[in-house]
């Protein structure tokens, strides 16, 4: 049964993390891909652990800018391939979180047609 609130879209839009590491001062950083996405978190997969508690992700954004979001991780899971899946979910305002979220399904879309476009223009 599901249990989330709001519904998740799919996006596979690549998004850069930066986990809050309390034991040292460096925090880790990696890429990483955001699988799906909605008003309330997200899940992304890396090929590197991510760890903490709290998590930033930032994110170009339609206009050229960077979007970032904070989140509490609440899911983790690591495959067989070598890769590694993880839950946030968000703890900015609810209007913070709506709008990290419509900006990034934006950028989504937009990124997918460019890369349709590019792959359709090197067969042709």
């Amino acid at each position: 049964m599901e249990r989330r609130s709001s519904l998740r879209q799919i996006i596979n839009y690549p998004v850069w993390v930066i986990c809050d590491d309390a034991k040292d001062d460096q925090d880790d950083q990696c890429i990483a891909y955001a699988l799906d996405i909605s008003e309330s978190g997200m899940l992304i997969e890396s090929f590197m652990v991510i760890g903490g508690q709290t998590i930033k992700i930032l994110a170009s954004a339609t206009e050229k800018k960077i979007i970032e979001i904070v989140g509490d991780i609440v899911y983790t899971d690591h495959s067989v391939e070598g890769k590694f899946k993880v839950g946030i979910r968000f703890i900015g305002s609810e209007r913070e979180n709506s709008l990290f979220s419509e900006k990034l399904i934006e950028a989504s879309r937009l990124w997918e047609a460019d890369r349709e476009h590019i792959v359709n223009t090197v067969v042709s």
